[in-house]
């Protein structure tokens, strides 16, 4: 497909920021940037940019474009600044000053264990008006939001989830890999423990948020994504679902060192064998949950052991070349998404009183080579390190 600029026409649609240009960012910021009647769009970067003049954002793979047009704020210096001359408009900004100025929907693809530390520079940019999309491996991330970043109710921002099954990799700055059309359903965000929360909070129409309105018909409408909205209920499933997925693959892949189909070509019986023992015990915590509001998801049936070994081994299969992103931050020696995935099932089994130790097992040794990447070899310094940071798991 041949490469493109962008061809827009500026809309008074209300502005979507997006925070965290990894390769599901970047995908996400180039869909929305290729509908005719684009929204407003804001790149937020915590980091300096290296390019100079107007950015563009570039995806390859199943389709290859190039899109331009975006508003970037930079974080430094503890504030929030506007990086002139990128969008290119017809018009004057709608907004003067990017560190005071109020953010309507806010998309996050950060990683689960940077959310925090993110949402803390804009949460005075956020109201009860407001509504952040959380797109990101894991789950227990939300719990951690409202208890540090958004604790009163009263005040809180509205919670959606989107569930990317979109196949990326990042192959620069500003520049990712399409490798494998999937979906990218999303919905009002579900809790496993919300007492504040009424049962018809669970089932509001997100469409009634007037902040949502805008990023669910960008969403819906962007070409390549396959993005759609769906029930809080199907949240919940699609969310358990891929958990149960990534807390195998992910950390067999970081401590073997391998693409996800190797786990399931190679001729080592052991490795078939420790992807069923971890699976028993996610399927018994999943199995288990109390869930918060009713629902016709058959939890026995959906995680059952034997159903989620087959639908992990479907999941390698469709993409045996696939490099998980723990396997890559293991290797960088940088934190991993393990506290989301193997760690969150293994706190839930413990409130229902579920050992899980072959998750546990998986954990710690992710937990100490990521540490041993990070402090060169010194096995004593990392081993240090890795229990002040297991502790709290």
């Amino acid at each position: 497909m041949q490469t493109k600029e962008t061809q827009w026409v500026h809309t008074m649609s209300p502005r979507i920021h997006i925070i965290g240009l990894g390769s599901v960012g970047v995908i996400v910021a180039n869909a929305l940037a290729s509908l005719r009647q684009r929204p407003d769009l804001t790149l937020m970067f915590h980091r300096r940019l290296s390019c100079e003049g107007q950015l563009s954002l570039t995806v390859n793979g199943i389709y290859n474009n190039v899109r331009s047009g975006f508003d970037v704020e930079e974080f430094h210096d503890g504030h929030w600044k506007r990086l002139p001359g990128q969008s290119g408009r017809r018009r004057p900004s709608s907004y003067d000053d990017p560190h005071v100025s109020p953010i309507d929907t806010l998309i996050v693809a950060v990683k689960a264990n940077y959310t925090r530390s993110v949402l803390n520079t804009v949460k005075h940019r956020l109201s009860r008006n407001s509504t952040i999309l959380f797109l990101q491996n894991g789950m227990g991330i939300l719990e951690e939001v409202d208890e540090s970043v958004f604790p009163d109710p009263e005040q809180r921002p509205h919670y959606m989830i989107g569930i990317n099954t979109n196949g990326t990799s990042r192959t620069g700055q500003l520049s990712a890999h399409h490798t494998s059309l999937g979906e990218m359903p999303f919905g009002m965000a579900p809790r496993l423990s919300s007492p504040e929360l009424s049962h018809g909070q669970w089932h509001q129409d997100p469409r009634l948020i007037r902040s949502a309105r805008p990023m669910i018909d960008a969403l819906s409408n962007s070409p390549n994504l396959n993005a759609r909205l769906v029930s809080v209920e199907d949240v919940l499933h699609l969310q358990l679902k891929k958990l149960a997925i990534n807390a195998v693959l992910n950390p067999l892949t970081a401590l073997l060192e391998c693409k996800i189909g190797m786990l399931y070509s190679s001729q080592q019986p052991w490795i078939r064998r420790l992807i069923e023992l971890m699976l028993e015990e996610i399927s018994a915590v999943l199995r288990a949950l109390p869930l918060p509001f009713q629902t016709s998801l058959d939890l026995e049936a959906e995680f059952a052991a034997k159903q989620l070994t087959s639908m992990v081994e479907a999941f390698a299969r469709r993409l045996p070349q696939h490099s998980s992103s723990m396997m890559q931050d293991v290797g960088k020696g940088s934190e991993t998404e393990i506290a989301y995935l193997n760690g969150f099932l293994i706190r839930l089994g413990m409130k229902m009183g579920i050992n899980c130790p072959v998750n546990n097992y998986i954990m710690q040794a992710v937990l100490e080579k990521q540490e041993s990447q990070r402090y060169g070899g010194d096995k004593q310094r990392a081993s240090t390190h890795q229990q002040r940071k297991a502790q709290p798991l």
